[in-house]
Formats: structure tokens, C-alpha cells, sequence
């Protein structure tokens, strides 16, 4: 029971690694698409 746990609980930290490493990239890409994506969004509404 006891060993059962200890295993569910344990992370590779390699996925550890690739979480730490690819989710401030990915909050970066998204902040740096935003205003490209209002200005299509904008741009967009002008034209009708």
C-alpha cells in the first residue's frame, strides 16, 4: 500500500524539467500574440 503511493506520487524529473522549462515559453508566446491578434481583430472590424 505504502510503496503503491510513493510511486504514484513520484514525477520523472524530466517532466519536471520540460514543465519548468516550456511553460514561462508558452505564457511568453501568448503574451506576445495578444496585441498581434488585436490588431488583426481590429483591423478586421474596420474593413466592415
Amino acid at each position: 500500500m505504502q510503496s503503491a503511493s510513493q510511486a504514484s506520487l513520484k514525477v520523472e524529473p524530466i517532466d519536471r524539467l520540460f514543465a519548468i522549462f516550456w511553460l514561462p515559453i508558452a505564457i511568453l508566446a501568448l503574451i506576445a500574440a495578444l496585441p498581434l491578434m488585436a490588431r488583426q481583430w481590429l483591423a478586421r472590424r474596420q474593413r466592415y
